[in-house]
């Protein structure tokens, strides 16, 4: 139990780093130097390293595992995912008094407070487990955590001042056991990132239809 909490440990730091852009696309990806960085030993370093390859963040050149850059077309089969099921996991979120009292918490993230302040990749992943936690549909609730941690290193793109607002909306809704209003702010967070990936040349025009239909629906 405990190599396994220090491997899952590993793996939301790599992430945090990789979010954050201290891992940038090409860098390294390398057990001995990030263990100095996290203060851990190879083994969860290797077993968290394993996962990263295996959930495309990072890739083999030769017989070195570099971080995977954005790739539009990746990106857009990803989110049109997301676009799908993450709406999924809004109900069992709002209904439950733990689902609540989750989102409260969230709301409580020094990054929420302000909008025009971008959100971190700790946040962010933060959110994710909490959609994936509380679906009832455990299969659909991981994998919105896991397309999520994909989307991570176009974190700053999808983080914009309307995509903030709409999540900040989404989990104060959420609180309150509002699940209407909850879904229409998850849908507006997807509508604005959807056009903030399509600004950025990062997205192909798959997302044109789901921005237009999100944005109906926001």
């Amino acid at each position: 139990m405990e190599r396994t909490s220090r491997s899952q440990d590993a793996y939301q730091e790599i992430l945090v780093m990789i979010g954050d852009g201290k891992l940038a696309p090409d860098d390294l990806l390398q057990e001995a130097p990030l263990g100095v960085v996290l203060g851990m030993s190879r083994t969860p370093i290797r077993e968290a390293l394993r996962r990263i390859e295996a959930n495309e963040l990072a890739h083999r050149k030769g017989r070195f595992l570099r971080v995977r850059g954005p790739n539009p077309e990746e990106i857009s089969e990803i989110f049109v995912l997301l676009d799908l099921l993450e709406p999924y996991c809004i109900r069992p979120a709002a209904e439950t008094v733990h689902g609540q009292a989750m989102a409260a918490g969230l709301l409580a993230y020094p990054d929420m407070s302000g909008a025009p302040e971008p959100i971190c990749a700790r946040t962010e992943i933060a959110v994710s487990r909490f959609l994936g936690e509380t679906c009832t549909n455990s299969a659909i609730g991981q994998q919105v955590y896991e397309l999520r941690c994909r989307l991570l290193p176009v974190g700053p793109v999808l983080s914009g001042r309307a995509a903030h607002e709409a999540l900040v909306a989404m989990l104060s809704a959420i609180s309150k056991g509002n699940e209407n209003l909850a879904s229409q702010a998850c849908h507006a967070r997807l509508a604005a990132q959807a056009t903030a990936l399509l600004s950025a040349g990062l997205m192909g025009s798959k997302l044109n239809d789901i921005a237009d239909e999100k944005g109906r629906q926001a």
